[in-house]
């Protein structure tokens, strides 16, 4: 009886654990989402169409590039010119 119960308080436990990663997880990659979705926005209003080449630069970017492009793209003086520091 002892070890089902250890077995089952590990269970739950590791669950637990499983679950508070895994919305960790999701939390980051929604955050991701919406700074990507916000520097094309602002590069859109700005520019107009966002080309290819730049959409591929943004699906790849870390969150560090992607909230540093925001800043930049509302002020930068081309699309080109946001990306030309990285």
């Amino acid at each position: 009886r002892g070890l089902r119960e250890g077995e089952r308080r590990g269970l739950e436990r590791g669950l637990r654990e499983g679950e508070r990663r895994g919305l960790e997880r999701g939390l980051r990659e929604g955050e991701r989402r919406a700074l990507r979705a916000g520097v094309e926005t602002v590069l859109e209003a700005r520019f107009g169409a966002v080309p290819g080449w730049a959409r591929k630069r943004i699906e790849a970017a870390s969150e560090d590039e992607l909230h540093r492009w925001l800043r930049r793209a509302v002020t930068a003086p081309s699309l080109k010119a946001v990306f030309e520091k990285d």
